[in-house]
């Protein structure tokens, strides 16, 4: 399985992410760092990304998420490259499960019109 994803600087960028279980979830943490693993529980240290924290709504199986990556999400100073990135779910337990995790490319364009 494929779980890279690449994301062109300075476009608006959507991922949807599916979660069936095992309970429903609260939140979904999407991160993005410069290294595969780091001790920081606040996920700011390494990232190159504004870290999302988005509250999870249905009460269904599967909760449907939409991640939204805005250009301000990435500083211009991140150099374009190969990063890593999980999406973690906090569920209704208090349990929190890895959902993915993959390669995040960053790529960019010499055109800058927007």
């Amino acid at each position: 399985m494929n779980n890279e994803l690449t994301y062109p600087r300075t476009t608006t960028f959507t991922i949807t992410h599916e979660y069936t279980g095992p309970h429903l979830g609260q939140t979904l943490y999407f991160t993005v760092k410069s290294v595969p693993f780091d001790a920081d529980a606040t996920d700011v240290s390494d990232s190159i990304l504004t870290p999302k924290n988005i509250a999870m709504s249905g009460s269904t199986f599967p909760q449907t998420t939409v991640i939204t990556i805005n250009p301000a999400d990435i500083a211009d100073t991140v150099t374009p490259g190969n990063y890593f990135y999980d999406i973690k779910v906090l569920d209704t337990n208090a349990d929190v499960y890895l959902c993915t995790s993959g390669q995040f490319v960053l790529t960019a364009s010499p055109n800058n019109r927007a």
